[in-house]
């Protein structure tokens, strides 16, 4: 048993040294943030308006590689990517072919429907498509492209693609490109897109290539960053270079003799305008505010009115290269501290006796109440009042009886055996 024991002591003395020795356990980190929301909104080219180009008003709220994504501190988030967004009037008319309205055999007409890859989380956290056939719907042709949408507790992104989109006699664009991505880790927030197109004409023999407009915001340590803008790779008017600002197109100094920008500039400027083209840049917008930031590239702007036709005017514009993003955050609420009351006094009891004596005598200081003696003390039994030292004597002359009694019986015994001889 001792050494039983002893080996349990000894092993919990080493179980309690191998615990001291382990490196202490940093405590978990408060959150950065309290809430948070990211949004970003992208599209490579995406026109707003009317057009007629066969007797009746349609309106165009279209567009090529479009993405929409939000993620916030839910923790929840979504991603809606498009490869094309033919526009409100196009969808109808698609509609209308698949429906084979008045047909007595339904032989859909058309397709494509041109859906849309959606993404969200809680919920499907991935979704993808892809169209192949170049198809006119409505007045919007559109090409093959793809999309794809992902959707996470901390990140989401989008991208979308298009060979080709336009519509015939007026604009016509390819290679559009469009791709978002937003995330959250510890103190760093990130939302960031960029969109674009490979090349775009328009009437007045307007030529855009590598057209890329950008947006981002990025957070660390309670620091933003914030970056916006758009580049055009190259730009020409009839075959003559421009460059594009925000009061419009320029000849390129490059091209033609300084004496004679200005009115190279004015004769393009109006070359464009016979044709009902107006194009110029959006200046980028960088704010940021103690609390968020907003980042916009800006993009061109091209407005195309075309000739008046029997059913009205022709008007619509066009931004390429249109990136916007946000960023909101609030910092954690403090932990909520139950008030603590403060400790009560400590109590304190002291006994004092009271001398009586006559006014103006000698007092006595008060001392300790002395020990009552045992022969004073008193118990209640039977109603009677026994003393605590009659108690204690009855109790020892019953532990005596109790225990000499059995010895002198058996003494007693013995000595009647003796006397008998049967011993």
């Amino acid at each position: 048993m001792t050494r039983l024991t002893r080996g349990l002591t000894l092993a919990a003395g080493v179980a309690l040294l191998a615990w001291l020795a382990l490196p202490a356990r940093a405590a978990s980190p408060a959150p950065a943030f309290g809430s948070y929301a990211l949004t970003v909104v992208a599209g490579s080219n995406t026109t707003d308006g009317t057009v007629a180009p066969s007797g009746g008003l349609v309106t165009l709220d279209s567009g090529s590689a479009y993405v929409r994504g939000r993620l916030d501190s839910g923790p929840s988030s979504s991603v809606q990517a498009d490869n094309v967004e033919p526009g409100t009037d196009a969808r109808s008319v698609i509609g209308t072919a698949n429906s084979c309205p008045g047909a007595p055999v339904c032989t859909p007409q058309v397709q494509v429907v041109y859906p849309d890859a959606e993404a969200s989380y809680p919920g499907r956290g991935q979704a993808d498509v892809s169209v192949a056939p170049t198809t006119t719907a409505g007045v919007v042709t559109v090409g093959a492209g793809s999309a794809s949408a992902r959707a996470g507790a901390d990140q989401a992104s989008g991208s979308a693609s298009g060979s080709s989109y336009g519509i015939p006699g007026v604009f016509g664009s390819s290679g559009a490109n469009t791709a978002v991505t937003m995330s959250h880790s510890g103190d760093q927030l990130s939302v960031t897109g960029t969109a674009g197109v490979t090349s775009l004409a328009a009437p007045g023999g307007l030529t855009l290539t590598n057209v890329r407009g950008v947006a981002g915001i990025q957070v660390a340590g309670g620091k933003r960053t914030v970056v916006a803008g758009v580049t055009v790779g190259s730009a020409s008017v009839a075959g003559t270079a421009v460059t594009i600002d925000d009061s419009g197109v320029t000849v390129a100094t490059q091209q033609v003799p300084l004496g004679a920008v200005q009115q190279t500039t004015q004769q393009v400027n109006q070359a464009l305008s016979a044709a009902g083209v107006s194009v110029h840049a959006l200046a980028p917008v960088k704010s940021t505010t103690a609390t968020g930031a907003i980042a916009d590239s800006g993009g061109v702007v091209i407005t195309i009115t075309t000739p008046a036709q029997p059913a009205g005017v022709n008007t619509f514009v066009m931004r390429v290269g249109r990136v916007v993003a946000t960023e909101t955050d609030a910092p954690p609420e403090p932990a909520f501290v139950e008030p603590q009351l403060p400790p009560a006094p400590p109590t304190t009891t002291t006994t004092t006796i009271t001398i009586p004596g006559a006014p103006g005598s000698a007092g006595v200081a008060s001392v300790p109440a002395p020990a009552q003696p045992l022969a004073t003390r008193y118990l209640v039994v039977g109603g009677a009042r026994i003393s605590a030292l009659q108690a204690l004597v009855a109790f020892a002359l019953w532990q005596v009886l109790t225990l000499t009694g059995p010895t002198a019986t058996t003494l007693v015994r013995r000595r009647r055996r003796e006397r008998s001889g049967t011993g």
